[in-house]
């Protein structure tokens, strides 16, 4: 059984052997590519060509290629033709090495092609259209800007002329954020330019933005609250008011009490003071008003004035006087009482020939006719008094001395004989109080005189040598007179 299959096998090969060599088979050729070379783009600009390929066994090749740059394609027409098509963008400038292969399935024919592309220089960047925009007073107008640049860079982007509560935020990945949220006094059209710049280069656009007009507002009063105050001390404090429209609000103020003051600055601002006195202890309702002359805010507040407890009389200020002997000194010492209360006046070491009256009517009369002997200085203490509390001052009066000339006794002629004495009294005053000192001049011999507490005797014994007429001379004297008499 072996040995008929072995035998078997034998003969088929001997017959296949026999049909071989009866049909001869030719050899498999390789395709042929025809040559392609070198080829050159501008960056931007478009590249095209057809690569072709035969077989000289009838076949028909396939085309492929391989390390196709970006932006190109290859396409096989089944026909031994092939598209190659490169449009490279402004970033791709080099040599590409581009393998173009054709084969029939067995055996292939290839070539690497360099494909240059030459740079095409630096190009702007491009803004996207942006366009007109409309945006309506207190509301928010917010878009994206966005650029690019065919050269790969990043455009940087900025914005010109932006208007007052507007911005815009370069992302920096080619896009801007633009926000705007224009307040009641930007109604209008507003320019503003983009741009968009490589640093060498640039793309723009004026944008208008028109901002409609929201009417009239009225104007906003900052609160102000409660406030207190203490009697005799000062309450001050601003008052403010805004308008969105941006005019400025006139700030008005009603039931001022008596000793408050509000001044409107004329720039939104008012200026409040109050300084009650001792006598405004209680709550006061004052209406502060900010008007743009057709809408209005306002604020009624409530001002506690804090009683301050008895305060004492107040006395004017008397200062130190004088008068001279003689003479009359009058003036008036007046007090008032924070309070209202009128107060009671008096006066403490009155100087003889001095009075003072209380008039009742915080007013005092004080009158000192002081009298020759009166020269010095006397303090008087002036008090004003509400029953509690009290205010004085110890005023200095000084009286100053007025001399008066002292006053010498009618002296008579007199009479005597020889070796008789003859005996005269002499006596003077001094309405000052001071004694006069007595002396005489052009006496006669065998006289002489004596003084004694302003008196003097004048004593005379004339001789035999001695008849006639005799005129001594009589002197009274103080420190600033001289009397004389005959």
């Amino acid at each position: 059984m072996g040995s008929s299959i072995r035998l078997a096998l034998v003969l088929l090969a001997v017959a296949l052997l026999c049909q071989c060599s009866d049909n001869p088979t030719k050899p498999n050729r390789p395709p042929a590519l025809a040559p392609v070379g070198t080829q050159r783009v501008l960056e931007g600009e478009r590249l095209e060509f057809v690569v072709q390929a035969t077989d000289p066994d009838g076949n028909i090749p396939t085309l492929s290629a391989r390390n196709i740059p970006t932006r190109a394609s290859a396409v096989d027409s089944g026909n031994g033709r092939m598209l190659f098509v490169f449009e490279p963008d402004f970033t791709q400038s080099g040599i590409y090495n581009v393998t173009f292969t054709a084969s029939d399935g067995q055996r292939a024919d290839s070539e690497v092609v360099k494909v240059m592309v030459i740079d095409a220089l630096n190009h702007s960047p491009v803004l996207a259209a942006i366009g007109p925009k409309s945006v309506t007073e207190g509301q928010t107008l917010a878009f994206n800007i966005s650029a690019s640049d065919t050269d790969g860079t990043i455009p940087v982007l900025v914005a010109v002329d932006l208007p007052t509560h507007a911005s815009a935020v370069d992302s920096g990945n080619g896009h801007m954020r633009f926000v705007f949220e224009p307040d009641f006094s930007q109604a209008g059209i507003h320019n503003v330019t983009f741009i968009a710049s490589d640093g060498q280069l640039a793309d723009s656009e004026i944008v208008t933005i028109t901002v409609t007009d929201a009417g009239n507002h009225a104007p906003v009063l900052a609160p102000i609250g409660p406030k207190s105050a203490i009697e005799g001390q000062l309450l001050a404090f601003s008052v403010t008011a805004s308008d969105s429209d941006g005019t400025t609000p006139t700030i008005v103020v009603f039931n001022l009490p008596i000793h408050a003051a509000a001044t409107d600055s004329g720039n939104g601002k008012l200026l409040f003071a109050f300084e009650p006195d001792f006598t405004q202890s209680g709550i006061y309702n004052v209406t502060f008003v900010a008007s743009d002359g057709q809408l209005a805010d306002s604020e009624v507040v409530t001002i506690t004035v804090i009683d301050a407890g008895n305060q004492p009389p107040i006395l004017a200020p008397i200062g130190p006087k004088s008068v001279s002997e003689g003479q009359t000194l009058a003036f008036n010492v007046s007090a008032t009482d924070p309070e209202g209360t009128t107060p009671i006046m008096s006066a403490f070491n009155l100087p003889l020939h001095a009075a003072a009256t209380d008039s009742g009517n915080g007013r005092m009369l004080f009158t000192f006719d002081p009298d020759y002997t009166q020269a010095g200085v006397y303090s008087v203490t002036f008090v004003a008094s509400d029953g509690n509390a009290a205010d004085s001052e110890s005023a200095s009066i000084e009286v100053l001395n007025v001399n008066r000339p002292p006053v010498l006794a009618q002296i008579d002629d007199a009479e005597t004989y020889v070796d008789s004495t003859l005996s005269i009294l002499i006596s003077a005053t001094d309405t000052d109080g001071t004694i006069p000192s007595l002396g005489v001049v052009n006496a006669p011999e065998n006289s002489a005189m004596t003084t004694s507490d302003g008196t003097a005797r004048f004593v005379f014994t004339p001789d035999s040598t001695q008849i006639g007429v005799h005129k001594p001379i009589f002197l009274l004297q103080t420190e600033n007179w001289q009397t004389a008499r005959r």
